[in-house]
Formats: C-alpha cells, sequence, structure tokens
C-alpha cells in the first residue's frame, strides 16, 4: 500500500508539472482571442438544445457495450495475444490472481476506447448537422482552440484543485474511520509494475477518455436533462443502476448517490433546470467511477464544474480540455510511482 504522504507530495508535483506546461500556453491563447475578437468567454445563455431521450439512452447504451464488444472481437482474433506476445505487463511477486486480471482487463479496456473514439466522434459530426443549436461539433475545436484552451485551463486550475484538495481531506477522513480508500489497479502498476503501456496510458486517459466522457456526461446530458423537470431525478435512477452494476460494495455509493438526490432539491443557480441537470449528470458521472471509492466524491465536484463550464460556454470541448489536463496529473502521478 502506498504512503499517503508520499502520494499528496507525488500530486503536487505532477500538478505543477501540468500547470507550469498548459498556463503559458493558455496565457498566450487568450491573449490571441482578446485581440481577435474583444472576449475570451461568451456571454451567458440558457442552454436550449434537446435532443429526444431514446437517443440519449441508445448512445449510453452504445458507449458501455460497444467498446466491451470491440474488446472481446480483438480478444477471439488474437490481437491481444499479438501486441503482447509475453504476457500483459507484469505486477510484482506477490500480486493476486485477481490483481493480475483487473489490470488485463484494463488495457483491453484502453484499447477499446481508443477504437471507441472515432465513432463517438462521427455520431457528434452527425448530430451537430442535425440541429444547428447544439454546440456538439467538435470541428468547432479546431476553430475555436484557443478560447477554448483557455477556458478549459482555467476550469482545470480552479476545479480540478479543488477535486484534487478534496480528494485528500476524504481520503484522510476514511483513514481516520478505519476505512481505506480502494487502490486503482493502473495506480499498483505505475508503482510496482514494469512500466510499459504508457503511450496507450496517455492516449486512453488523456485524450480518449476526456472526449468520451464530456461529449456524453457534458454535450448531451447537461442540455437534455434541462429540457424537462423530470428528467434530473432519471439520471438519479441511472446513478443507481450504474452503481450497482459496476460496484462489488455498493452501500457507501449508493448513500452517497441518496444524499445527492436529496441534495438536488436545493439546487436553484444557475437556473433551476440548468443547476438540477448539472447537479444529476454530476451525480450519475461519480456513479460510472464508483469502483474505486471514495474518489467519487471528489469527482462530483470536478463534474459539476465541467457541467457549469459547459452551459457557461456552449460547448463540452473547454471541458474536455479541463478532464484532459485533470488526468494527465494522474498520469503522471502514475509514471513517478514506476
Amino acid at each position: 500500500m502506498s504512503d499517503p504522504a508520499s502520494d499528496v507530495s507525488g500530486m503536487i508535483c505532477a500538478g505543477a508539472w501540468v500547470a507550469a506546461g498548459a498556463v503559458p500556453v493558455a496565457v498566450a491563447c487568450g491573449l490571441w482571442v482578446r485581440v481577435k475578437s474583444g472576449s475570451v468567454c461568451p456571454r451567458w445563455r440558457q442552454p436550449r438544445f434537446v435532443w429526444p431521450g431514446p437517443l440519449i439512452l441508445a448512445l449510453f447504451v452504445l458507449s458501455m457495450f460497444l467498446p466491451q464488444f470491440l474488446m472481446l472481437l480483438a480478444d477471439a482474433g488474437g490481437l491481444f495475444a499479438a501486441l503482447y506476445p509475453n504476457g500483459f505487463p507484469q505486477l510484482p511477486a506477490g500480486s493476486s490472481e485477481d490483481d493480475a486480471r483487473t489490470l488485463a482487463a484494463n488495457l483491453k479496456a484502453m484499447w477499446a476506447r481508443l477504437a471507441f473514439l472515432p465513432v463517438l466522434v462521427a455520431a457528434a459530426v452527425v448530430m451537430s448537422r442535425t440541429d444547428p443549436r447544439a454546440a456538439l461539433d467538435p470541428r468547432s475545436g479546431v476553430r475555436e482552440f484557443p478560447r477554448y484552451f483557455a477556458l478549459g485551463t482555467l476550469a482545470f486550475l480552479t476545479f480540478g484543485v479543488a477535486a484534487f484538495a478534496l480528494n485528500v481531506l476524504v481520503d484522510y477522513a476514511f483513514r481516520q474511520w478505519g476505512v481505506t480508500p480502494d487502490e486503482h489497479i493502473l495506480s499498483k502498476m505505475g508503482r510496482d509494475g514494469d512500466g510499459t503501456g504508457g503511450v496507450l496510458f496517455v492516449l486512453s486517459a488523456c485524450v480518449a477518455a476526456p472526449v468520451i466522457e464530456e461529449f456524453l456526461f457534458r454535450g448531451l446530458l447537461v442540455p437534455w436533462a434541462g429540457g424537462r423537470r423530470h428528467r434530473p431525478w432519471l439520471l438519479m435512477g441511472w446513478s443507481v443502476l450504474v452503481i450497482v452494476m459496476v460496484t462489488r460494495q455498493p452501500v457507501m455509493p449508493l448513500v452517497f448517490v441518496a444524499v445527492l438526490a436529496a441534495g438536488q432539491f436545493l439546487v436553484r443557480w444557475p437556473g433551476k433546470r440548468t443547476g438540477r441537470a448539472i447537479w444529476s449528470s454530476s451525480a450519475l458521472f461519480a456513479a460510472v467511477h464508483s469502483a474505486v471509492w471514495p474518489s467519487p466524491i471528489a469527482l462530483f465536484v470536478l463534474a459539476l464544474g465541467l457541467g457549469y463550464v459547459t452551459a457557461r460556454t456552449r460547448s463540452w470541448i473547454p471541458a474536455a480540455v479541463a478532464h484532459g489536463l485533470f488526468n494527465l496529473v494522474s498520469t503522471l502521478f502514475v509514471f513517478s510511482r514506476g
């Protein structure tokens, strides 16, 4: 098990490296946008774009099961045996068979996520053409890259840093209560493993995962859930189902979601419907990551910030930039353990 004090110092160091690289670029982008258009952040406009519920559900089902199908297809075709002729990256002696199976599943899922990425990007392009009100078109990220990078970096420095700080406090509190926080298998691999798979890890964690998750959770769910009063409660129901599906010990995550459901009655800002859409989509985002407890508590706060950024800018791409920088900190931390 890793030392908590060493983990905190490692995270701070990784965060400093990411900020040192991102902030100068973001400042330059912001100055460029100011010269060209005079304003980096657009005026607030209530999100209006609405997608039918069956389409949203279909995309989520697709995002959950198509990568798994691609993974099984590649495995049956011998792709992973060809990529890893000597077996998957090894964990140290004494690691359990369950750790080895989990590591293999995570590595296969990374490949599947990369294969799924162009499918989802194509869906974003098609959907943006059917409704020009929806800021879903990834091509706008090319045209507006300086603006989006500046706003995404600002979101990372505020909501991302807040999430990391909260995660430290939550981990400390749970340790004081005698509950050892779960350790992600990739952290174990980075600390004790053979250090292979670095490029795959970076592409999956810092490119594919932010793009896929931000398109689904912020690009689709935030505006969709804000379109009808009952939709945020549907997302809360989905959160319960997801926790049961992905978590072996669901009691504490379910209690957490119950608290969030009660708190949703109090949400009024920024606008009742938009606020509850951001709140409920953030709860679902936390539920998807509930297999590693108690990290969903901090991830819920991060998701709140990313949801606000999406509603404020009417684009999911700044949130994807912030998410990618956030994951880059964790990636550098994992590599530092090797």
